[in-house]
């Protein structure tokens, strides 16, 4: 699966954030997620809840629940109209994100993918964990 030729979102700005990266004793680093959007592919699944995607030379690992969750916290923050998340929204978020141990298909791991890096802040989930990790 390619991003580029799965999603079919608009890009209202451009995401750039800086995390720290397991190369280097974590550095940070500055990640575009609208590139990684443009280009990325899905390598494989480990440990039952982690997605190995790739994005040019980048090699990256999704938290599939801190990924969720990020992205179903975007959807209840604009359903809402709210800019703000509340410590309800986040529960929320949280409960109705997917576990660790669930089995996503392919397409629907494309999917969540896409949204959260189409969404605002999606390199944290709800509570500051990381959603997304940049290993090389």
């Amino acid at each position: 699966y390619k991003g580029s030729s799965g999603c079919s979102f608009h890009f209202r700005t451009m995401h750039y954030s800086i995390i720290k990266s397991c190369r280097g004793g974590g550095k940070p680093v500055a990640i575009d997620a609208a590139k990684i959007l443009q280009e990325f592919e899905i390598v494989g699944k480990f440990g039952n809840g982690f997605i190995v995607i790739k994005s040019g030379e980048k090699v990256l690992v999704v938290d599939q629940h801190a990924a969720d969750e990020r992205r179903k916290l975007n959807k209840l923050m604009l359903e809402a109209g709210v800019d703000d998340a509340t410590d309800e929204l986040k529960l929320l978020a949280c409960m109705s994100a997917v576990k660790l141990s669930s089995e996503q298909t392919d397409a629907e791991l494309l999917e969540m993918i896409c949204e959260l890096l189409s969404g605002p802040h999606p390199f944290i989930c709800a509570h500051g964990r990381p959603s997304i990790v940049v290993l090389l």
